[in-house]
């Protein structure tokens, strides 16, 4: 998790206790959801801003199952007019993406180029709605890892982020690991859960709903 500042923390837990929800303080203060829920820990809103936040979790809600009916019906298109690109995408997401943001990390070049051209198939997302980040290891060439992956996916040096790992463990790749973030890729991962849901589903008759892990839904 990224560090922030004493008055940043402070912050996030003043506007928890005025009533303020998650994603308005995620909006308020640009700061990843993650972090937000981690410092609320033991936070308690206070009495006379409770019925205002109750109110807006009603609407989110609401908002939450309305953008998940149109993602199934988007990913319901998608697959019936891309099937091959959406079912590879969905498979490759399902197995490497992160589950709670729009984030793919692997070591193979290829496939991050397939993940990156079936997105753009699927959602005509270009290499300008990512942000990359290569980490790499004990022992390992900043240098030579950033010319790697630029020339791999064709991606201009100056928009790559390296990370330096302190953990002092050398990855098993020679060139370190490549994770691209979707910049305002909250819907997209709506859809790429939805169609995992669907392709899956196909496949297995059963398969678990993208939006709540313990139900298992049936497909006739």
């Amino acid at each position: 998790m990224r560090t922030h500042s004493i008055i940043k923390i402070q912050k996030i837990k003043d506007l928890r206790e005025t009533g303020y929800s998650i994603n308005e303080i995620v909006s308020a203060l640009n700061v990843p959801k993650t972090t937000v829920w981690h410092h609320l820990k033991g936070i308690k809103v206070k009495e006379e801003f409770l019925s205002a936040l109750k109110s807006k979790r009603g609407g989110s809600k609401k908002r939450r199952l309305k953008a998940v009916e149109k993602s199934l019906f988007e990913a319901k298109e998608i697959l019936n007019n891309k099937k091959i690109y959406a079912s590879i995408l969905s498979m490759l997401y399902w197995a490497e993406g992160n589950k709670e943001s729009c984030v793919f990390t692997n070591t193979d070049p290829q496939m991050i180029r397939v993940f990156i051209n079936t997105m753009n198939k699927c959602f005509n997302i270009n290499k300008d709605r990512y942000t990359l980040t290569i980490r790499y290891f004990t022992g390992m060439s900043q240098d030579l890892c950033l010319k790697y992956w630029s020339d791999q996916l064709e991606i201009n040096k100056e928009y790559v982020k390296m990370y330096y790992n302190d953990g002092c463990k050398r990855g098993k790749s020679p060139y370190g690991m490549c994770r691209l973030t979707v910049k305002r890729g909250g819907y997209v991962l709506k859809l790429l859960r939805s169609m995992i849901f669907l392709v899956a589903a196909e496949i297995d008759g059963i398969s678990i709903s993208p939006y709540r892990s313990t139900d298992r839904t049936r497909v006739s």
